[in-house]
């Protein structure tokens, strides 16, 4: 009678009746051959020192999310990669790394440092969520991108929707009410994310300097001035103390001013304001001016705050072997 049903219903009956086995991993490959309705035009686009991932649909950022990122001993690899499985109710296995030998496998659950869902990219690096919410913000993991358990769910969401994930609404509702279950899915169009590493940058009506946590783009007056240049405004009418005061506030902390409290209104309003986008060597330069967030005061800033000493993935971590074995619950 399987015949019958579609390979959704199979799935769905699978799960209610618990035929995938207790604590362990299925690899689905439902995305492949389903017909499931996808969109290749998502990208995900990280700037690192922002610590800010960006969901892009058609060219326009449909959501953004605070994360943490590698520090600095651990730092997040940048460069473009793609994002090819997502797996809800992740194991998670310390890797050979001296920051983990105490450290003990995890199951599935509150306690599992990789949250409720993990998206791979890029060898043994992960978007994952996280039990260590007070880290976001911060360079903070091992190399992995942490994200708020909500935000990473909805972004795995979003993607096996986008991507052709090829896992039904209701199928997923089980996952995330059941943690015993772990499921690994491949994508059928893997999506583009853009590990970026800008210092300053035009974010929505601000210019945004952020702290240097690599050591790799200290930011400063004339890179400043720059992309101010390279977004259209007159740079002659630039506040330079104002400036300044910016720029040596961002060796501790992120900061930001509005453009119209830096600029002069005829400036701001002349502006042309095009798309810039950081190069693809990832070399520090240029700034991204997507994004969709600011506020009515003239000067913010971000405490960067003491990084957690907490668990996540790592580059020489142990492989993800609930990809590799079907029937072991790997993470």
């Amino acid at each position: 009678m399987t015949r019958f049903f579609s390979w959704k219903a199979v799935l769905v009956v699978m799960l209610t009746m618990g035929l995938l086995c207790a604590g362990g991993a299925m690899l689905v490959r439902t995305a492949a051959g389903s017909g499931a309705p996808h969109d290749s035009s998502a990208v995900l686009r990280l700037n690192v020192p922002a610590y800010r991932l960006q969901l892009i649909e058609h060219g326009v950022v449909t959501a953004t999310y605070d994360v943490a990122v590698g520090e600095r001993r651990y730092p997040t690899p940048l460069g473009a990669f793609q994002v090819t499985h997502v797996t809800w109710n992740p194991w998670w296995y310390p890797p050979r790394s001296e920051w983990a030998r105490s450290d003990t496998v995890h199951p599935p659950g509150d306690l599992n440092p990789m949250g409720p869902v993990k998206l791979r990219f890029g060898g043994l690096y992960f978007l994952h969520g996280t039990p260590f919410e007070s880290s976001i913000g911060k360079a903070a993991s091992h190399g992995c991108i942490r994200m708020r358990p909500a935000d990473a769910a909805s972004l795995a969401r979003a993607l096996n929707r986008l991507a052709g994930g090829g896992l039904p609404d209701d199928t997923i509702d089980a996952l995330e009410a059941d943690s015993t279950r772990t499921v690994t899915i491949e994508l059928l169009e893997p999506v583009p994310i853009d590990v970026t590493y800008v210092t300053v940058e035009v974010e929505a009506g601000r210019l945004y300097v952020h702290r240097d946590i690599y050591r790799r783009d200290p930011p400063s007056d004339d890179r400043a001035l720059e992309v101010l240049a390279m977004a259209g405004y007159d740079v002659a009418l630039v506040d330079r103390s104002l400036l300044n005061r910016l720029v040596r506030r961002a060796r501790s902390r992120s900061t930001s001013v509005a453009l119209d409290s830096l600029i002069s209104s005829p400036a701001v309003a002349g502006a042309r304001g095009p798309a810039v986008t950081p190069s693809r060597d990832h070399a520090p330069a240029r700034p991204s001016l997507h994004g969709a967030r600011s506020d009515g005061s003239p000067v913010q800033s971000r405490s960067e705050g003491s990084p957690e000493a907490t668990t996540s993935c790592s580059a020489d971590g142990a492989p993800d072997r609930a990809l590799r074995e079907p029937g072991w619950p790997g993470s």
